[in-house]
C-alpha cells in the first residue's frame, strides 16, 4: 500500500531520451558556391540550426531534471481531470505531501506527490503510478497491460470505528461469512486475529537473523513489537488524516530481485518468506519524501474487501476465477477468500502472471480472490501470519 509520509519513497523512474538527429548534415555536401545556397551560407544556416536544436534539448534534459529533483524530494504531484487547491471539510491534508484532484466523479482525493493519477473514481478505483507516461490513461484491462509505472488503487475508509478497535488500541478485524456479509471480530491477545502483534511460537520473531531480515535493528520480540506498534500508530493516523489509503493494483512482483514492482505481467510474486518481504515492501518508496510503503495490515486487507462489496461485480467475480487463480486445490464457497496459515508462503507451480485476466478486477485491483496467497501483518494466535496482500498509505 502507499502512505503519505515524510521520508520514504520510490527511485525515479529512468526517462528516455530520444537524441535530435541532426538532418541538416544531410545535403550539405558539394553544392554551387555562386548560387543562393552556397556552402558557405549552408553551414552558417546549419549552425544555426544546431545552436537552436542544441538549445532544445538543453531545455527538454533540465525540465526532466526538474522533474527527478521535484519527485526525490516528495515535490510532484498528479493533475487528474482536475486539480483543486482545497480539501474536503473536515480533512487537514499537507499539501507538501499530497495534490488533491477531482476523479471522474467529482470527488476530490489526495494523490501523493511524485505520482499521477491515471484513471477511475473514488467509487470503483481512482488508480495513481508513479510514472508521468501513465498520466490520464483509461482503466482497461488492455490499456493496464502497458503500464510503465508501479500502481496503486485508493481505498477510502468513511469512519475509524471500521478498522479501529479504540477500547484495545488494536485494529478492528473481521470475519467474512458464505452470504458475503462481514462481522466485526472480537479481539484476543492471544487469539486468530491480532493486530499489531508478534508471533512468539518458535522465537519466530526474536531471532536475530530474521530480524536483520526484516530490515529491523530490534534484537529482542519485544523491541520489534514497538516497532510494529509504532508504525501501525502511523498508518492509522494517515487514514484518519487523509480518509483512506492506497493498495497494490497487483501482487508485489519481482521479489526475487533488489528491488519490487506493483505491475501487471509478474511471475515472481511468490516463494519469498514474511521478513524478506517485510523489509522489500518497505524499501520500495525510500527515497520519495511524501510516501512510504509496506506490507498490508489485515484491517486494510479487511478494508478493501469490505469495500469490495458495495460492487455488485464481487459476487461473479469471486465465483468464476477457478479458471483464473491457484486456489491450493480449495474450493471455495464464500464470497470472499478465506485465510490461511502457514510457516511458509504457498509456493505454487505454473503460476499466472499477475493482473493477466480481466475477470479477475473488482475496483481496479486484480488477483484479490486468488492467483498466489500474499503476506500480511496480521497475527493468527501466536504461531502464524495470516496471508492475503500488499499495500500503500499516506502520512
Amino acid at each position: 500500500m502507499i502512505k503519505f509520509k515524510n521520508d520514504k519513497g520510490v527511485t525515479i523512474v529512468a526517462l528516455v531520451i530520444t537524441a535530435i538527429v541532426l538532418m541538416i548534415l544531410a545535403g550539405v555536401t558539394v553544392v554551387s558556391l555562386t548560387s543562393g545556397d552556397s556552402i558557405i551560407f549552408n553551414t552558417k544556416k546549419a549552425a544555426q540550426d544546431y545552436g537552436e536544436k542544441e538549445q532544445q534539448q538543453q531545455d527538454v534534459l533540465s525540465d526532466i531534471d526538474k522533474e527527478r529533483e521535484e519527485y526525490n524530494n516528495g515535490n510532484s504531484g498528479s493533475t487528474g481531470p482536475g486539480s483543486v487547491t482545497t480539501v474536503p471539510n473536515g480533512q487537514n491534508w499537507d499539501l507538501t505531501k499530497v495534490t488533491p484532484i477531482i476523479d471522474s466523479s467529482n470527488n476530490v482525493i489526495p494523490v501523493p506527490k511524485g505520482f499521477y493519477y491515471v484513471s477511475g473514481s473514488k467509487d470503483v478505483g481512482v488508480v495513481i503510478s508513479d510514472n508521468i507516461s501513465d498520466r490520464n490513461k483509461d482503466d482497461s484491462h488492455e490499456t493496464a497491460q502497458y503500464l510503465e509505472g508501479n500502481q496503486f488503487v485508493w481505498v477510502p475508509v468513511n469512519s475509524m470505528s471500521d478498522i479501529y478497535d479504540q477500547n484495545n488500541n488494536k485494529a478492528q478485524l473481521y470475519t467474512f461469512g458464505a452470504n458475503g456479509i462481514s462481522t466485526k471480530a472480537t479481539y484476543s491477545s492471544t487469539g486468530d486475529k491480532r493486530e499489531p502483534g508478534v508471533v512468539t511460537y518458535g522465537t519466530q520473531d526474536s531471532q536475530i537473523n530474521n530480524l536483520k531480515e526484516a530490515g529491523s535493528s530490534a534484537t529482542t520480540s519485544a523491541a520489534f513489537l514497538t516497532e510494529i506498534e509504532n508504525e501501525f500508530d502511523k498508518i492509522r493516523n494517515s487514514v484518519v488524516k487523509y480518509g483512506g489509503f492506497y493498495i497494490g493494483r497487483y501482487e508485489t512482483g519481482s521479489l526475487s530481485g533488489n528491488k519490487v514492482v506493483v505491475k501487471a505481467g509478474n511471475t515472481d510474486i511468490n516463494k519469498q518468506n514474511w521478513y524478506t518481504m517485510y523489509r522489500k515492501q518497505k524499501e520500495l518508496y525510500k527515497e520519495n519524501k511524501s510516501v512510504e510503503s509496506g506490507m498490508i495490515w489485515g484491517f486494510q486487507w479487511d478494508a478493501a474487501l469490505r469495500w469490495m462489496q458495495k460492487n455488485s461485480a464481487l459476487h461473479t467475480y469471486v465465483g468464476g476465477t477457478t479458471d483464473k487463480a491457484n486456489f491450493i486445490n480449495t474450493t471455495f464457497d464464500y464470497y470472499l477468500p478465506s485465510k490461511i496459515t502457514t510457516t511458509k508462503p504457498v509456493n505454487f507451480e505454473n503460476t499466472i502472471p499477475s493482473g493477466s485476466a480481466n475477470a479477475t478486477k473488482v475496483n481496479n485491483i486484480y488477483d484479490m480472490a486468488g492467483n498466489v496467497w500474499e503476506w500480511t501483518m496480521e497475527c493468527y494466535n501466536t504461531h502464524y501470519r495470516n496471508l492475503r496482500r500488499r499495500y500503500v498509505y499516506a502520512k
